[in-house]
């Protein structure tokens, strides 16, 4: 793999570092990077853009961001995904705590000088923050955040992954950006290569027993804007395959940790109506038949659990039982 790196800060050690993976992202990426704000030109923070072969100007703005800002380190590489990229900053990493960032998306900068605060002061493990849905043009769409009105939470790792699991309008979200990771717990972990690969990386990191400190804070920090393009909005044999894989692994990471059984069922609930969808997109849209498979193997596990449970209406246990004879029928008629 080719790889350049212009570099402009040392290699101290650092309290914090930032990996913004940026493909074809000339659009965003200054306004994402200039909303670290606080962070840029702090001697504490390094920050490292990775252009994973960007065929517009990222590199080019990326560089320009470089000679601004004296924390700032482009690394470019051939094309290989934003895993690769992922994989490929942390490999470079510094700082005591690890920031996952994109390079589409921004942040609410009123709020950086108050986590830098809690990074230095506190031996926090994770540092989640509230964040909202916003669109194109920045319009909130929705926010995620608890009802309680303090400032910041402390959560067991019981209730963090509750909070997680329960999805929705909850608080806590899988996605990365959302949270910033003592770097020692995850110096060995290797994102895989796949599409939603943030929940497997979190659920994996949530194995570590040396997880003792959680924090939440509880303000909208994180925008993450929905654009209609992204890699996780197309629907393609890739990112159903990838959808069901990411299932997998979180349920096994589940099982690993033996969380409680009402984890266990939200997380079943979860799983099923996920399952239902990717069946439904393939019928429409991909028609494989590795995906009918694979979405049946998930539904069949799933089957005895709708029916031993209120919590799954009659509809959706209808909906399982239909989608599990049409994906066999189907996988003999038409399907690639």
């Amino acid at each position: 793999m080719r790889q350049t790196i212009h570099k402009n800060q040392n290699m101290k050690s650092k309290l914090l570092s930032i990996i913004i993976p940026a493909y074809n992202v000339e659009f965003f990426l200054t306004k994402a990077v200039t909303s670290l704000s606080f962070f840029l030109n702090n001697e504490k923070v390094e920050i490292f853009i990775i252009n994973d072969g960007s065929t517009d100007d990222t590199e080019l703005i990326g560089h320009q961001l470089s000679n601004q800002f004296s924390n700032i380190t482009v690394v470019t590489q051939e094309n290989m995904g934003l895993s690769a990229a992922r994989n490929v900053g942390l490999k470079q990493v510094n700082g005591t705590y690890t920031y996952f960032y994109d390079g589409d998306d921004f942040l609410n900068s009123v709020y950086l000088k108050d986590i830098f605060m809690i990074l230095e002061q506190t031996s926090v493990d994770i540092l989640s923050f509230g964040y909202a849905q916003v669109d194109d043009d920045g319009t909130e769409l929705n926010r995620h955040l608890f009802k309680d009105d303090s400032f910041y939470i402390s959560l067991s790792k019981a209730d963090y992954i509750h909070a997680i699991i329960g999805g929705g309008t909850d608080p806590v979200a899988g996605y990365l950006p959302t949270k910033i990771i003592r770097t020692s717990l995850i110096r060995t972990l290797r994102f895989r290569q796949m599409n939603y690969e943030d929940m497997p990386f979190v659920f994996e990191l949530l194995e570590n027993e040396n997880i003792h400190s959680i924090l939440y804070l509880n303000r909208v920090v994180y925008n993450y804007v929905q654009r209609k393009d992204s890699i996780t909005h197309s629907i393609t044999y890739t990112n159903l395959s990838d959808k069901l894989l990411s299932l997998w692994l979180v349920n096994n990471s589940l099982n690993k940790m033996g969380v409680s059984k009402k984890v266990l069922c939200l997380n079943n609930e979860r799983m099923l109506i996920q399952a239902l969808w990717v069946s439904s997109l393939n019928i429409k849209f991909v028609r494989s038949r590795l995906v009918a498979s694979n979405a049946n193997r998930l539904l069949r596990m799933l089957f005895s659990f709708s029916g031993s449970t209120r919590r799954i209406s009659l509809y959706l246990r209808l909906k399982t039982f239909y989608y599990l004879i049409i994906n066999v029928l189907l996988r003999f008629i038409y399907f690639r």
